[in-house]
């Protein structure tokens, strides 16, 4: 942006990389010329903050699915040694397979 003294006025576009920088200014993307780049810019240069934001918020899931993924692998190996002291071999791996035994109550 340019101050005209000649004019009294700035002419020009502001040098913002996002859209808090110009409501930093008091001021809004409708006030900025619709054929003006800065305008394309900076709603571009948005666009691209919010995908790292997203990307960055995917990457922090992946690892708390990781943690919480061997904290199960850790219970499930608990409860595999706990059935397997508790019950006899086979009828734990009959569990284990997902297989009940069907009592005759005859």
């Amino acid at each position: 942006m340019t101050w005209m003294e000649s004019k009294g006025c700035i002419r020009g576009s502001p040098k913002l990389r996002s859209l808090q920088e110009l409501e930093n200014r008091r001021n809004d993307i409708a006030n900025i010329a619709q054929h003006d780049t800065t305008r394309d810019l900076i709603l571009l240069n948005q666009q691209r903050m919010a995908e790292i934001e997203l990307s960055n918020q995917m990457e922090r899931k992946k690892k708390e699915l990781r943690i919480l993924s061997k904290n199960l692998e850790v219970e499930k190996k608990t409860t595999e040694t706990l059935l397997c002291t508790t019950l006899p071999r086979h009828v734990a791996n009959k569990l284990k397979e997902g297989v009940a035994e069907q009592s005759s109550a005859f």
